[in-house]
């Protein structure tokens, strides 16, 4: 168990410490990655179907505030790999197949790995203070299933900026 932080950011009426922040990470990426195990067995659960895309604009969310309370960016590259994992999943089930049955337990696998990714990265140290901008080390966990299918990763700033 994570000691309890009791340094809070207001938010938008109601106070939220980074402990919780990075618990609903953590426990949205497993409910969405056990969704996605029942979704490979039964396509056509649409409860399944729901509980999973709640989840991972959950897990989406607490990426992106956990990137706000640490001011650090890493943590926004898995929000935007969650909000990828959700349209590719939204396709994939309008196409069950054999093939949707194999992306979906591969999803499951890419959220695990993308659990222990970010555990790893709550923990390390940083080495220096303030705002970190470097770039998410690890991998984009979807380029693994998503075989032949190009997937845009990253940010695109205009000219000029």
């Amino acid at each position: 168990m994570r000691p309890v932080s009791r340094k809070t950011r207001e938010g938008a009426g109601f106070l939220l410490t980074e402990v919780e922040i990075l618990d609903c990470l953590g426990t949205s990426l497993m409910l969405a990655a056990d969704r996605c195990k029942q979704i490979a067995q039964q396509p056509r659960s649409a409860r399944n179907f729901t509980e999973m895309r709640a989840s991972l604009k959950l897990a989406e969310g607490a990426a992106r505030q956990a990137a706000h309370w640490r001011g650090d960016i890493r943590w926004l590259r898995p929000a935007i790999y969650l909000e990828q994992a959700h349209q590719l999943a939204r396709t994939w089930l309008h196409r069950p197949s054999v093939e949707s049955k194999k992306l979906f337990t591969g999803l499951s696998s890419a959220l695990l790995q993308m659990a222990k990714d970010l555990l790893r990265l709550e923990n390390m140290a940083t080495g220096s203070s303030g705002l970190i901008l470097t770039p998410y080390s690890g991998s984009n966990p979807l380029s693994k299933i998503a075989g032949k299918t190009r997937i845009p990763v990253g940010l695109h700033l205009p000219a000029g900026a």
